[in-house]
């Protein structure tokens, strides 16, 4: 072993300590942070075994220069299943963020359950109290494109593709195919 991966090991094991015991986020086994991710928890985050999560461009050269962020608010949930990949993500929920077994996440994928903003422009003016969060769930075995942006309410089925570039705005049944802007159905995948 290098010196390099030997002191990449030690970050990443003295990351896993200061996620398991001050942010008091559940880290599976297996589970490799290649560069630093942020994480902004003050609700629960859950991240299964032999999960990859890889920020900046180090990592992923088509990065441009984006790290990973994961942000659960209060009261939120955010789980990342068995043996998922993804490289410089941002997840950010006021609700419920749930990610499948085996999903790969493109480079610069955003997945937000909330719209941030009142759509009311009298409430942006003051406290911008009236904002909508909706549960995300994206199931196994998906494969996301780069730059996707998945946003509140949406369930993606499993083994769905969809393509890089892609909003999502609505739910993705099993098995097909999606892509655009609005992401729309291209085709259904034989199993």
């Amino acid at each position: 072993m290098n010196i390099t991966n030997l002191i990449n090991k030690i970050i990443g094991n003295i990351n896993k300590y200061y996620l398991r015991n001050v942010l008091r986020i559940r880290v599976g086994k297996n589970v490799v942070f290649n560069g630093m991710v942020a994480f902004q928890s003050r609700g629960q985050v859950e991240i299964d075994d032999n999960v990859v999560i890889n920020s900046g461009n180090k990592y992923n050269p088509i990065g441009g220069g984006s790290k990973t962020q994961i942000t659960a608010l209060d009261g939120a949930f955010i789980k990342i299943g068995e043996g998922t990949g993804m490289s410089n993500v941002s997840i950010f929920s006021c609700d419920e963020v749930e990610i499948g077994k085996r999903c790969l996440l493109g480079n610069g994928t955003k997945i937000w359950d909330t719209n941030f903003h009142s759509i009311s422009f009298v409430d942006r003016r003051g406290a911008d109290d009236d904002v909508i969060s909706k549960k995300i769930r994206i199931g196994d075995d998906v494969f996301i494109g780069g730059s996707v942006i998945i946003l509140k309410g949406v369930d993606v089925g499993n083994k769905v593709i969809i393509g890089a570039g892609s909003v999502v705005t609505k739910s993705i049944p099993a098995n097909e195919i999606w892509a655009g802007n609005p992401a729309r159905f291209l085709r259904k995948i034989n199993v």
